[in-house]
């Protein structure tokens, strides 16, 4: 998480763009096992998509967590 707050924060520096400030959000998903649990690679990456979808649709320019369900 401090990972994902760390990305924000530098995403939203501004920047020159040969005279343009453009503005830039960032949606992060993160997935995250809730215990050691073997997860398969399709699962975990499906958590963090779903994560993603769900920072993009609470306004944007946040991070959410999203834990894989193995079944």
């Amino acid at each position: 998480i401090d990972l994902a707050k760390s990305v924000k924060r530098i995403m939203s520096q501004p920047w020159d763009d040969d005279g343009t400030l453009p503005i830039i959000t960032t949606s992060i998903g993160i997935s995250m096992p809730e215990s050691m649990e073997v997860i398969t690679e399709h699962k975990f990456m499906k958590a963090a998509d779903v994560a993603l979808y769900e920072a993009k649709h609470a306004g944007r320019n946040t991070y959410k967590i999203s834990l894989p369900i193995n079944t």
